[in-house]
């Protein structure tokens, strides 16, 4: 069964009711998910190592380890695996440009909770 491990950041928050929409929707696509929250930038890095090998992908949302992180750029670039970067805010102006862009399959963002539901399933149905 393929599994999807979901990574929240400082600002990133991961309520019960949508880790049992994320956990719904994994299982009606025959899959499982993983959710971990940390505002500890190692404490991510370290779940980011632990799941290689052992997920299909991962939907990373960084909050503002994204802009200022290199150390989790290059565990993400370094890991092997797929990654979603996720930026569920609303769009509202200019923002900064993210460093985990360029070493991540793709971004998701200002969809809010559904940003994670799309990144779910497109790591799911990923090759």
């Amino acid at each position: 069964m393929k599994t999807v491990l979901i990574l929240a950041g400082p600002g990133e928050t991961l309520p019960d009711t949508l880790r049992r929409r994320l956990a719904q929707e994994a299982w009606a696509a025959g899959a499982a998910v993983t959710c971990f929250q940390s505002v500890t930038e190692g404490e991510l890095i370290d779940r980011l190592q632990a799941a290689m090998g052992q997920v299909c992908g991962v939907a990373l949302c960084a909050g503002e380890l994204a802009y200022t992180s290199v150390a989790l750029r290059d565990a993400v670039a370094g890991a092997g695996l797929t990654v979603v970067e996720i930026d569920s805010a609303p769009r509202t102006g200019e923002t900064r440009p993210s460093c985990l862009s360029a070493v991540c399959k793709g971004r998701i963002a200002g969809l809010g909770w559904q940003s994670l539901v799309l990144a779910l399933r497109y790591l799911v149905a990923d090759d």
